[in-house]
């Protein structure tokens, strides 16, 4: 959200669509969608905006899943790719030349962002979904759901816990008495007994 907000993009309404992309995206390859956020926020952070790509008539799906591509056939982390990607667009220094890519330097972040789109698909277009579709591929893609499944499980365990703890920390506290102070313990014992058959 802070890239958003930095790039004057931010609302709740489009930091959920950049999200649901980053979902969508990660079912079809084996970026992650919380590394694919971050991959998104740096290529923000680098005048890939709504209006620089609107511009060059692309998306923001076309751009990153462009750097998906880019990143399977070359074999690095997402991270990575979108960073030679954003300097590109961001600066006069084509960090995508050794790769094949040919940008004009010179030009607006618009035009840029077209160029490199269009050179990433004419030269590594469906890189990220034919690596999805290797057996290591479907374990990353297994992998990445099993942690989205355990990040909630997290959550509802978490909701359930966290009153919990707060009762058992006031219950310890209550622990804290000198020697022979029975009817306190006692009296302690029994309020965490009460909270917990409560909850």
């Amino acid at each position: 959200d802070q890239a958003l907000r930095n790039s004057g993009e931010f609302n709740e309404k489009y930091s959920q669509t950049l999200q649901q992309l980053a979902s969508d995206l990660q079912a079809l390859t084996t970026f992650g969608d919380e590394v694919t956020i971050v991959a998104i926020a740096q290529l923000k952070a680098n005048k890939a905006t709504e209006a620089n790509l609107a511009k060059s008539g692309k998306t923001m799906h076309d751009l990153v899943a462009a750097v998906q591509d880019f990143a399977a056939a070359q074999r690095t982390d997402l991270v990575t790719a979108s960073d030679l990607v954003g300097k590109t667009i961001s600066s006069q220094t084509n960090a995508m030349s050794r790769y094949g890519i040919e940008v004009d330097a010179n030009a607006d972040a618009g035009t840029k962002l077209g160029q490199i789109i269009d050179g990433l698909n004419q030269k590594f277009g469906g890189r990220a979904a034919a690596l999805a579709a290797t057996d290591m591929g479907r374990l990353t893609q297994a992998s990445n759901s099993l942690g989205d499944a355990w990040e909630k499980i997290g959550a509802v365990i978490t909701s359930v816990l966290a009153p919990l703890a707060v009762r058992l920390r006031d219950f310890l506290d209550n622990l804290r008495i000198g020697e022979g102070d029975t009817l306190k313990l006692a009296t302690a014992v029994g309020v965490f007994a009460a909270a917990v058959t409560a909850a």
